[in-house]
């Protein structure tokens, strides 16, 4: 019976109905309005609001620590982040509606949701270049799209023009077709990224802040291996936005 609604619930969403189709989170049918999430499942997003990482942004469960665990561990951290979500089992199927059941909309809305916070946070002052993470092409041909383009998209939009940032999707590149991360230990992760970026114009990132753009943050592995890539092509403060991330733990 459920699967039979859901069939229905689908069908109707992306045939007859908005472009915002079928709530990702619940799967009723939005009938009007731009929104893409229905209305109780707006009141209870997961949203971020507690103490976070100086760094990644991402929450922390320790109110006396600064910075997450996994920042760190690193040498070289960001210099801020900002993470829309808790990653819990809402925002979850966000994401997995965004990358494999072709909702590019869904990823701008979240994109433009995530621009109208970031619009508080001091850092977004000092950022040039918006970026988002590619991904292969190999891959983005089976999805259609690049997640991380369209999120980056709605971002922009929605950040003032006199902040004069500059959207820049096609400098940064990926030129291996590594494995999907799921599943993997941070070490495997590390080692699964080395490597796997490059730059087709390290001119564009010299002495530049760069707001990297990924749709979510576990390890941070994904992350830390775009801002070495960029930091090797000059590039000066590597921020972050995300739609959801794991709470440190």
């Amino acid at each position: 019976m459920n699967s039979l609604y859901e069939a229905i619930n689908s069908f109707l969403g992306e045939f007859l109905f908005l472009k915002n189709g079928t709530c990702p989170v619940c799967g009723k049918v939005l009938f009007w309005g731009d929104a893409f999430l229905c209305a109780e499942c707006e009141k209870r997003k997961p949203l971020n609001n507690g103490p976070v990482c100086q760094s990644c942004g991402r929450a922390l469960t320790d109110n006396q620590k600064l910075v997450c665990k996994h920042c760190r561990q690193e040498e070289d951290p960001f210099s801020g982040g900002l993470c829309l979500f808790h990653y819990q089992e809402d925002s979850r199927k966000m994401i997995t509606d965004l990358k494999f059941k072709n909702r590019p909309g869904l990823a701008v809305y979240l994109g433009q949701e995530m621009g109208k916070a970031i619009k508080t946070q001091d850092w977004i002052n000092k950022v040039d270049l918006i970026m988002p993470i590619p991904i292969h092409p190999e891959r983005r041909k089976e999805r259609g799209y690049n997640q991380s383009e369209k999120i980056a998209e709605g971002l922009a939009a929605e950040l003032p023009e006199n902040l004069a940032i500059h959207l820049a999707n096609d400098n940064l590149f990926r030129s291996h077709n590594n494995p999907h991360q799921i599943g993997q230990s941070l070490k495997k992760r590390k080692e699964n990224m080395l490597g796997v970026f490059d730059l087709s114009n390290p001119r564009e990132v010299y002495k530049k802040n760069i707001l990297l753009v990924d749709d979510v943050l576990t390890t941070g592995a994904t992350l830390f291996e775009a801002a070495a890539t960029l930091r090797d092509g000059g590039a000066g403060k590597i921020f972050i936005a995300v739609i959801a991330a794991l709470d440190d733990q």
